[in-house]
């Protein structure tokens, strides 16, 4: 179909939502070919660090060049997001944060084309003012409260009054579940407070919890869940800090209404390792600091190719708080079978109002999950085994499926618990083995380097599309800590082979714990806040790792972005020292690309000795009989380079013979599409006046086609 249907229709094709991820998707994946025009847009500003974050989209590997006042500069950060389409690459977005220290404008390509800068919609040609883009997002979140509802401007004001901002002033909110603690917020929240005393630091629960009021004996600052003072505190406090993304933890305020109040930065701590894909949910939360465990966890979250929008300035690999605690507990097991399961989407009722409550949904006991597991509970051979070998088996389902415990029709001989019943991290250390199905509690078994077994009865459906989660990068057969088991006897097997050897896992899987977990040193908790004072923190390194630079030079070289070329290879001879003869070759023919004939010349002489000096001297014979019709004020013009606007300028000028020159050095793909016609008037004109009819000729068809 699309052999049928050019490029340039698919450029002007504005319907049905397509814009420019569709339009680069479908020419590169379905016709091979690149627009014409490309487009860089800028989605974030850092104030505190003075960083933008900006992203453009390529089916193919095209790299960007980023001038601040005309020079070379490098992101911080950067990723690559990849969107697929039936398992092919549709396109890729490619996501960085800036520095931009005291620039006054920003330009860019893609490639070798002059690309259009985009701001909330608003496109800039050649340069966009960097005080464009500040007042921008200092104006962004202004509102006109006066068009709210009454109810609205007095909770505005009662939410913000000095009082509130007193008590509230720099704060850091924590919170795990509305109805629960004992996650990593309750571990964190405890750290602070033990070491960091002069923080602010307040803990949000509801008051009717089963942990409120033993964190209340604790001495912890609690703050009732869905009360006027969480809400202030919401509205004044510096950071929230959460194990969990829901809606009620991060949005509880409505941004419609109060966005323009709302300041503080969200730090996601994780409720559990991310092992399976979460990126459409977690891609549309605005995480300031995403916590991770493993180097895989991590890399899957903001390494390149992957779905998820997040780069390494905003992912931090410390491990999680409530494993420093965790660890201590490793000589702790008792015989305990603990049997896990996590819930399922499709499963439980609705959310009512704002928290993790839910209406109760009818036919649970007839489920796949229900009878699956009930069916383990009163398993004969579990009953004889558990007798034979003297263990416990605690059943301990998820906060979602509790509304349906009595379903499970639990046998007297096992133990039923639930959070209220005390802290989750005790019942780990206590723990032998665990079953489980695919929840993230494997994980803390794991780093304890006790017995797991995942019993998948239904993998199939959960990640068919009835639950929320896709695939990950973890897969269970290949990377799990222990085995994995779709029937009743092959779970009930592999939990024999386990008690045989008193819990201890196999050798194969002790291995896997080693490879995955980053850190077990107890120190979880400082990392992760040495993570958060590093986002007040200005200081932003500029230096790159000299293969990267070297990598980076090569693409400058690569796609002739001579100013780049000169950049990137200056730096790497003059700068780190690099002496191979390319390098400096390189970095010659880029200065005389732009026309640095004296600059040129001087480090010729300088490093004469690694190179073969034939061919650069060549190259400088050539620009010094280019150039000799150029004044000395024409010579410092011309390194501003070729774009449109500077073209115009001479034309107004009639600086003939810096037109010429600069067509000369760089080529027309520096001129945007739609620019082209006038472009190529341009140079027929200079060269008309200049007395080249032959090639003046060869520019009227140019015109033509353009026009």
């Amino acid at each position: 179909i699309f052999s049928h249907i050019d490029v340039s229709t698919v450029e002007r094709f504005n319907l049905a939502g397509a814009w420019l991820l569709h339009k680069v998707g479908v020419v590169g994946l379905f016709k091979g070919e690149r627009l014409r025009e490309q487009r860089i847009y800028i989605e974030r500003y850092d104030e505190v660090r003075g960083e933008m974050l900006i992203r453009y989209f390529s089916h193919f590997d095209e790299p960007i060049f980023l001038y601040l006042d005309g020079r070379d500069r490098y992101p911080s950060h950067r990723k690559v997001r990849s969107y697929k389409f039936i398992d092919r690459l549709f396109v890729n977005e490619y996501r960085l944060w800036l520095p931009l220290g005291d620039a006054t404008t920003l330009s860019g390509r893609v490639g070798n084309i002059n690309t259009d800068i985009y701001l909330a919609g608003r496109g800039w040609r050649g340069a966009i003012p960097i005080k464009s883009i500040r007042e921008h997002f200092r104006e962004v979140d202004r509102v006109d409260s006066s068009k709210f509802p009454l109810s609205i401007r007095v909770q505005r004001m009662l939410y913000s009054n000095i009082i509130f901002r007193k008590m509230f002033r720099d704060s850091w909110m924590f919170i795990d579940r509305d109805i629960q603690a004992d996650d990593n917020g309750e571990h964190l929240y405890r750290y602070v407070e033990s070491h960091y005393p002069d923080i602010n630091s307040l803990f949000v629960l509801r008051r009717e919890s089963h942990d409120w009021d033993r964190l209340k004996r604790e001495g912890f600052r609690l703050i009732p869940f869905g009360s006027i003072l969480h809400k202030a505190l919401l509205l004044n406090s510096k950071y929230l800090i959460s194990s969990h993304a829901d809606g009620y933890i991060v949005d509880f305020l409505p941004k419609k209404y109060f966005r323009d109040l709302i300041n503080f930065k969200y730090i996601f701590l994780q409720h559990g390792v991310t092992q399976n894909n979460l990126s459409r949910w977690l891609n549309s939360k605005d995480i300031s600091l995403f916590i991770t465990a493993s180097d895989r966890e991590y890399h899957s979250i903001c390494g390149d190719f992957t779905s998820y929008k997040f780069t390494p300035k905003e992912v931090a690999l410390t491990g999680f708080p409530r494993h420093d605690k965790l660890i201590e507990g490793r000589n702790s097991k008792e015989k305990i079978i603990l049997i896990m399961p996590t819930w399922r989407e499709y499963l439980v009722g609705k959310v009512l109002g704002k928290g993790n409550i839910r209406e109760k949904k009818s036919n649970f006991s007839d489920t796949l999950y229900a009878k699956s597991w009930k069916s383990l509970l009163h398993s004969e051979r579990l009953k004889n085994l558990i007798k034979e070998f003297g263990y416990r088996v605690i059943f301990f389902p998820h906060i979602n499926i509790s509304p349906y415990i009595d379903e499970f029709e639990i046998p007297e001989d096992i133990e039923l618990l639930t959070h209220s019943d005390g802290s989750i991290q005790d019942i780990f250390k206590r723990a032998s083995i665990m079953v489980t199905d695919y929840s993230s509690v494997a994980f803390e078994m794991a780093i304890l380097k006790r017995g797991v077994i995942y019993y998948q009865f239904d993998y199939d459906t959960t990640y068919g599309g009835k639950h929320f989660i896709e695939r990950g990068y973890f897969d269970y057969r290949r990377d799990g800590f222990g085995d994995v088991c779709s029937r009743l006897d092959e779970l009930i097997d592999s939990l024999e082979a386990l008690l045989i050897k008193g819990g201890e896992p196999k050798s194969i899987y002790l291995d896997r714990v080693d490879r995955f977990f980053k850190f077990s040193d107890g120190r979880n908790s400082k990392r992760v806040i040495d993570a958060i004072f590093n986002l007040e923190s200005c200081a932003i390194s500029n230096s790159l790792d000299i293969d990267v630079l070297k990598r980076e030079a090569d693409i400058a070289w690569k796609f002739k972005e001579w100013r780049a070329v000169d950049s990137r290879y200056s730096s790497l001879v003059m700068e780190r020292g690099i002496r191979d003869a390319d390098s400096i070759i390189r970095m010659l023919r880029g200065k005389c690309k732009l026309g640095k004939l004296h600059e040129a010349k001087a480090l010729m002489e300088r490093y004469r000795e690694y190179i073969s000096i034939d061919d650069i001297e060549r190259d400088i014979v050539e620009l010094e009989t280019l150039l000799s019709p150029l004044d000395s004020y024409e010579l410092e013009l011309l390194e501003d380079g070729l774009s449109y606007e500077n073209l115009s300028r001479w034309f107004a000028d009639r600086r003939w013979n810096l037109i010429y020159v600069a067509i000369k050095l760089e080529p027309k793909e520096h001129i945007s599409l739609e620019k082209l016609a006038q472009f190529h008037y341009m140079v027929l004109v200079t060269l008309n006046m200049l007395g080249r009819r032959d090639e003046a000729i060869s520019y009227l068809d140019r015109v033509r086609v353009y026009d």
